[in-house]
């Protein structure tokens, strides 16, 4: 699969640096050279790989069949609104005309 991040960093529109200790270094090169890419291309496919994961686990909302039938429930059919939820809503109108 062809990354975006490898495409970018083909075109040369961005550069990305850090520092790494000799023993980082030599770790990640290790690891590329095993999986026949060169240290850049490991180092970037790595990052884009847990990059995409953190972002599904942080914005992605899973549910379980019951929670989705509670959801779809609660939609369809949304309970009278309570005391507190009026009052909310009146001072909200009276702050905001």
């Amino acid at each position: 699969m062809k990354t975006l991040i490898n495409h970018t960093a083909t075109q040369g529109s961005g550069r990305l640096q850090m520092r790494v200790s000799p023993e980082r270094r030599e770790l990640l090169e290790r690891a590329a050279s095993l999986t026949g890419r060169n240290l850049t291309d490991f180092v970037l496919d790595s990052a884009e790989q847990v990059a995409v994961r953190t972002i599904e686990e942080r914005q992605v909302l899973r549910l379980t069949k019951e929670d989705t039938d509670f959801m779809v429930a609660m939609f369809l059919n949304p309970p009278d609104p309570s005391d507190r939820l009026r009052q909310a809503v009146k001072c909200h109108q009276e702050l905001l005309g």
